[in-house]
């Protein structure tokens, strides 16, 4: 376990995986001696710091970090520990602040960029996110995890308008309001579209998969599912529904 070449969590979460038998308590005791002999190092507060959190020890974690950025403040994995921790608990405000510093701070700034999509998703700013997806599309246009990364918000978009006007459809009554039956039509129409781009993202990511375990491809072929579902089920009925009723859906 070689934690000079770490400079960044998604490395070390690589060395990591890549060993085997990791005899923690010396690798715990290593990192804090080379603390002790050099505080003013960065990779030792950011490796330990990360380590603890993996070990799921979020108070040491914690600790370590912030006095990584005390001691080293120009290091980027310690701020992605402390945004890890923070997105954790559910902070997510502090959680982009930390995003951010550690962007600023990094050399290779694309996987934490990705990173910040997903915490705006979980903060339901899905504008800013697409917005966001968009700018990082232009810096690094043959990132397989980033077209991932971008149809996951898709569908996490088209699932979310989806599950609604699926309940609400469940219990419409006969004689239907034309305000209710338009609003479930174009809930639907909306699902769709985030669906499509959905699908699109996942096709493009598995396009430029080198290797993969074959998720963006399933994930393709569950977002073709739910838009044959709104083809064939969804927007003939409600349409049928109209007619019988005479409301204008346009």
């Amino acid at each position: 376990f070689d934690y000079d070449l770490v400079n960044s969590e998604a490395q070390f979460k690589t060395l990591l995986n890549k060993s085997n038998n990791i005899d923690f308590d010396k690798v715990y005791s290593l990192l804090n001696l080379a603390k002790q002999m050099n505080p003013g190092r960065g990779e030792t507060y950011g490796t330990l710091a990360a380590l603890y959190l993996q070990q799921e020890n979020t108070n040491a974690a914690k600790e370590t970090a912030n006095n990584g950025i005390k001691f080293a403040p120009n290091f980027s994995l310690n701020y992605q520990v402390l945004a890890d921790i923070a997105t954790k608990e559910g902070d997510f405000d502090v959680a982009e602040e930390y995003y951010h510093a550690a962007i600023s701070k990094s050399d290779d700034p694309g996987p934490i960029m990705r990173q910040l999509i997903l915490l705006f998703i979980d903060k339901g700013e899905n504008q800013k996110a697409i917005n966001y997806s968009e700018e990082l599309l232009n810096k690094y246009p043959d990132d397989a995890d980033l077209y991932f990364n971008i149809g996951v918000l898709f569908q996490r978009l088209a699932i979310e308008i989806f599950d609604p006007a699926r309940e609400l459809y469940l219990i419409l009554s006969k004689n239907p309001s034309e305000d209710d039956l338009s609003t479930i039509y174009n809930q639907f129409k909306t699902s769709r579209k985030y669906a499509y781009n959905a699908r699109d993202y996942f096709l493009s990511a598995s396009d430029l998969e080198i290797e993969g375990d074959g998720s963006s491809g399933k994930a393709a072929k569950e977002m073709k599912k739910l838009m044959k579902q709104i083809d064939e089920i969804f927007i003939p009925s409600i349409r049928k529904i109209a007619k019988s009723n005479k409301i204008n859906l346009n």
